[in-house]
């Protein structure tokens, strides 16, 4: 279950938190990383503590914040969790057009990549999900055995100097990614019932498995971080990564320049957009499924309803990897795992951690507003490339 909860945290947030945290120089990205990766384990605690949640192997979240926090913590429930579902799988597809780019240098369309990534994953998730669980440990022993690659090459192409930069203010804009990265919470159920039950292994389950998605996205930034550069003359830095919303291998691939690190982020992104997808396309589905079962017994139409509008915004936008992390982290994964855990603490927690609770909501409610902000242009922080500049002259 450690390494469950482990895999379910490698996906689009990984790829994507070197590209976004990273603008704000490794001090601030750091501690921005161990503060958002502590509140995501304790919100997790939270909710596996919870009987009516954790004693389902498939709870319901709708139902079961219904129960918890009245109407409107159903509501809030629905509308982050559609959001999430759906958030994901355009992450997915977007980075998939990105990846695909990279690989074929414009021999196609971003739209036909998408096509051919969404008829293939989708018919797996439908069709394939037997097959799927006997190939599971092939694919996760691949994706590990990618990523120790990636690590193991670009490490000696580290440049100390890269991690003196700094930028403070513009932390708060990079949060909603880390939280994407730390996300697990909906499996957290399934966690439980698997472990019987036991409340002490569970615990030691989910502190094992956060540490170690932990020290896998320390590990990345700091590759990451101290092989692509903030700024430059070319399009390998970060800042021109974010710009057009890529996934953080396709940079470092054209700067550390091995064909061995290549073909390893390739398969590493690949398989984990892949398999990551899967799960979440499936995940929509049940969703969709639980609430139309009263309107309609057609199997299809909750099909239609989970993959046919990403399928769409990821066609019509396919560069929309970076963006499309950042809403479901700073919205979806903040409302339902971040505030309204923190909410259950406050409510429902022995008096002496209830304060505990609030600190769990403000710290959550500081990410959203930031990101509410950034996204209908209330606030526009951007990262200080001037400061990068001038940092590295000296």
């Amino acid at each position: 279950m450690t390494l469950v909860i482990t895999g379910n945290m490698i996906g689009a947030g990984i790829l994507a938190i070197p590209v976004n945290t990273g603008l704000a120089g490794l001090a601030p990205a750091m501690v921005g990383i161990v503060g958002t990766w502590l509140l995501m384990t304790i919100t997790a605690l939270i909710l596996a503590g919870q009987k009516s949640f954790s004693a389902n192997a498939n709870a319901d979240l709708p139902s079961f914040f219904k129960q918890e926090l009245g109407s409107a913590g159903r509501w809030i429930a629905i509308v982050a969790n559609l959001l999430i579902l759906n958030g994901m799988l355009v992450a997915y597809m977007s980075g998939i057009a990105e990846i695909g780019a990279s690989i074929l240098k414009q021999g196609a369309p971003a739209w036909a990549i998408v096509c051919v990534f969404f008829i293939i994953a989708t018919g797996v998730s439908i069709f394939g999900m037997k097959l799927m669980s006997r190939g599971n440990a092939v694919f996760i022993t691949l994706l590990w055995v990618a990523f120790i690659g990636m690590i193991v090459i670009a490490a000696p192409k580290i440049q100390p100097a890269l991690f003196q930069f700094s930028d403070w203010p513009y932390l708060p804009a990079a949060l909603p990614v880390v939280i994407t990265a730390f996300y697990f919470h909906n499996i957290i159920p399934s966690v439980c019932h698997s472990l019987n039950h036991n409340q002490a292994d569970i615990r030691r389950a989910i502190w094992a498995g956060a540490l170690i998605g932990l020290v896998m996205n320390v590990a990345w930034m700091l590759v990451a971080m101290g092989t692509v550069p903030i700024q430059g003359s070319g399009q390998n830095t970060l800042m021109a990564a974010f710009s057009h919303n890529l996934p953080a291998t396709i940079p470092m691939s054209q700067l550390i320049g091995s064909k061995l690190f290549t073909l390893a982020a390739l398969t590493f992104a690949a398989l984990a957009i892949f398999t990551s997808y899967i799960t979440n396309a499936v995940a929509t589905i049940g969703f969709w499924s639980d609430l139309t079962a009263r309107f309609t017994s057609n199997r299809w139409a909750p099909t239609g309803l989970a993959v046919l509008p990403p399928f769409i915004v990821a066609l019509v936008y396919p560069d929309i990897f970076i963006k499309a992390v950042n809403l479901v982290g700073g919205v979806g994964v903040d409302l339902l795992f971040g505030i309204l855990p923190g909410v259950l603490l406050l409510r429902y927690g022995k008096k002496s951690i209830r304060g505990f609770g609030l600190l769990i909501v403000l710290a959550f409610l500081v990410v959203l507003v930031f990101e509410i902000g950034q996204e209908i242009g209330w606030l526009a922080i951007a990262p200080d490339v001037e400061s990068w500049n001038a940092s590295m002259r000296h």
